[in-house]
């Protein structure tokens, strides 16, 4: 069984892995930096911690007594463990936040794609339209003014007449897509409620 794909199929698919692409590319230098600066800060800081640590544990003892400074490090462990539970979450959230912003904005900038091609593509339907209306109401007055003219001043009359037909067929072809608007837009929704 063989698929055709289109050719906007195509450059969709294309663009998703030119942009996937550009994205790793350009954010993973950023990601891998950010990351080795997280991981020499949490390895100074635990190489302290432990230092601190050989130098609290002995003095605790002293002071507080054996089983009062066990109690103090059971509770240090519990609290640090309960740190951990909840790094893996913290650490994906940090770390997933420019891969999220970066789609965030390739979202942003197709919903702005979309919406110029939309308003281009009116655009465009609503200048041929006007323009073949134009082009009607002219080939009309140069109709005209070729057979009610006199037959001294033929050039003038025709290009006067033509460009009259031309002005108000694109004003009346204006006026009409305005009125189609307006009528579109003040027609009332009925709603059947069963």
């Amino acid at each position: 069984m063989q698929t055709t794909h289109s050719s906007a199929d195509l450059l969709r698919r294309i663009g998703f892995l030119a942009l996937l692409g550009f994205g790793i590319v350009f954010l993973s230098g950023p990601i891998l930096a950010v990351l080795s600066v997280v991981g020499s800060l949490a390895l100074t800081v635990l190489t302290f911690a432990a230092i601190g640590f050989v130098v609290w544990l002995p003095i605790r003892i002293v002071t507080a007594g054996k089983e009062t400074a066990w109690r103090n490090i059971r509770d240090a462990g519990g609290h640090v463990a309960s740190i951990a539970r909840g790094l893996p979450g913290w650490v994906y959230r940090v770390a997933s936040a420019p891969a999220r912003a970066f789609f965030w904005l390739c979202a942003g900038a197709g919903r702005v794609v979309a919406f110029v091609v939309r308003k281009a593509w009116a655009t465009a339907r609503f200048a041929t339209e006007i323009g073949l209306v134009t082009a009607i109401g002219a080939a009309l007055g140069a109709g005209l003014g070729l057979v009610l003219s006199p037959s001294t001043d033929l050039e003038t009359a025709v290009a006067m007449n033509a460009l009259a037909g031309g002005v108000l067929a694109a004003g009346a072809g204006v006026a009409m897509h305005l009125a189609s608007k307006g009528a579109a837009r003040s027609s009332p929704v009925h709603v059947r409620v069963s």
